[in-house]
């Protein structure tokens, strides 16, 4: 495996946890009043926002930078706000300059991990995105020096460790590390320490093949869960786990069906996993279903739009599996499935 495809499996792990986590569902009749300081709160934490929540919470930054220019947290708001809207070097720009002016802010150090990682491409030269995901690594380091029991700090770290060590090998990444990660969690007053702490060890069993420890890792992390949002993530995590991992996929449908009835309505990636586990069970039509929700949400899928071409092409819609895999191709000129769209076309206008 190359270290190209190390730091993408590290990307990604580390794209699919901000993703996931803490979300919340989109607004339903006249929404009451969201103040600033819980925004603010909900953005820490990983929610995703609607376009015109996004809208209002910029509007309610720009009014409170302009009364307190000094307080970091709006700053902070507004870097994190710029890598939600799609700018992740935008991102990266604000909090890196936000770090040398505040560098004791162990948020800004988190933060600045994950908006690194976000800039990750597939199309990157494999010496670019090793100086990338080093830079996110030492971002985290810092974080957890300034507040040791920063947990989403640790926790990426932990996922570092992992997918590093996996995939690359004992020279760029260790299971005793990140387990060391998820112990240091388990530590941490509160029940978030203990959540993600299990979440982490859950992940390093399953990397070691650990069938049953990974199991009772992740349903103790299902158990401990301190809302449904999380209880949700715990099974989606261990499905994800018996898929890639064990290649179990119907051990884990029962786990993506638990995961997407407690879901918030604003987490399309439990669709996205459950249609492809219905994919790879023979269930195109139901995988269907699923695929375009979250086409719906994220236009910009890429393995989203290649998998519902082919269930498309497999139920015999041949213009519909063609729509998506000529959509591809405009879109993901670079993509890394790029050869299986052009294919796709090729079949299809044969045909």
């Amino acid at each position: 495996m190359t270290i190209r495809a190390l730091l993408l499996a590290s990307c990604v792990c580390m794209a699919t946890t901000v993703s996931l986590f803490a979300q919340g569902a989109p607004p339903t009749g006249t929404a009451a009043p969201v103040s600033l300081e819980s925004r603010y709160a909900q953005l820490i934490e990983g929610r995703q926002f609607s376009k015109e929540e996004l809208a209002e919470f910029s509007a309610q930054l720009e009014e409170a930078k302009a009364e307190a220019p000094g307080d970091s947290r709006w700053k902070l708001a507004s870097a994190v706000l710029l890598r939600s809207s799609g700018d992740a070097k935008g991102s990266v720009d604000a909090l890196s300059a936000l770090a040398k002016s505040h560098p004791k802010v162990a948020e800004v150090q988190n933060q600045l991990g994950a908006s690194l990682m976000a800039t990750m491409k597939s199309d990157m030269g494999f010496l670019k995105m090793a100086g990338v995901a080093g830079e996110a690594k030492d971002a985290w380091q810092a974080a957890i020096e300034i507040d040791p029991n920063h947990v989403m700090a640790r926790y990426a770290l932990a996922q570092y460790e992992i997918g590093a060590r996996k995939q690359g090998g004992f020279l760029f990444g260790s299971y005793s590390k990140a387990k060391a990660h998820g112990e240091a969690l388990l530590k941490v007053p509160g029940e978030k320490g203990r959540f993600w702490g299990l979440m982490a060890l859950g992940a390093v069993a399953a990397a070691q093949e650990e069938w049953v420890e990974m199991t009772e890792r992740y349903d103790a992390a299902e158990a401990a869960a301190p809302s449904s949002s999380l209880k949700s993530m715990a099974q989606a995590f261990h499905a994800t786990a018996l898929v890639n991992e064990k290649k179990d996929y119907k051990a884990a449908q029962p786990l993506v069906e638990r995961a997407v009835a407690g879901a918030e309505p604003s987490n399309y990636n439990v669709f996205f996993l459950r249609g492809s586990v219905r994919k790879e069970l023979g269930d195109c039509v139901g995988a269907i279903e699923d695929f375009s929700r979250v086409l719906g949400r994220n236009p910009e899928a890429q393995n989203t739009r290649i998998l519902l071409a082919q269930c498309c092409e497999s139920t015999g819609d041949k213009v519909a599996a063609l729509t998506h895999y000529e959509e591809y191709v405009k879109r993901f000129p670079k993509g890394q499935r790029l050869s299986e769209a052009n294919a796709g076309i090729k079949r299809l206008k044969r045909a």
